[in-house]
């Protein structure tokens, strides 16, 4: 796998795995302890995830935007995986939907919208190549 010189490579054995969050269509999430802070390591367990790993890793490296999960860096030995800002939370599709006693306003809901629109459009503004997201739905 050809290294990028935009991302740190990550010792897994630095990574302290804390429990599965998640399990997406390329690879699964778990909460992990990287240089004392709360990651979300996205490990990657098939080819075809390794092929979606290197396009995700070139996508993820040039971004750099507060309302856009950051990427610390990528382990590309065995297990590979991506290492994350962790969203205390999950998604927000989660959030609303999933978690219990969880009270929010009309003002939540506009902030969430604007944070949103703020991450897409400065995805769709980046220069010298635009990065359009294409995964903005709930899940199913």
């Amino acid at each position: 796998m050809a290294r990028n010189p935009f991302v740190e490579e990550i010792d897994f054995r630095e990574i302290k795995l804390q429990g599965v969050v998640g399990k997406g269509s390329f690879g699964t999430v778990k909460k992990g302890k990287w240089r004392n802070l709360d990651v979300a390591i996205k490990i990657i367990e098939t080819e075809q995830e390794k092929n979606a790993f290197i396009v995700e890793v070139q996508q993820l490296s040039r971004v750099n935007h507060p309302n856009i999960v950051k990427l610390y860096g990528a382990c590309t030995k065995t297990p590979v995986c991506l290492v994350m800002e962790y969203a205390e939370g999950g998604s927000l599709y989660n959030v609303l939907h999933c978690m219990k006693q969880v009270e929010y306003t009309l003002a939540h809901a506009i902030s969430w919208l604007l944070q949103t629109a703020n991450g897409v459009a400065y995805l769709h503004n980046m220069k010298p190549r635009a990065l359009i997201h294409r995964d903005l739905k709930p899940p199913k």
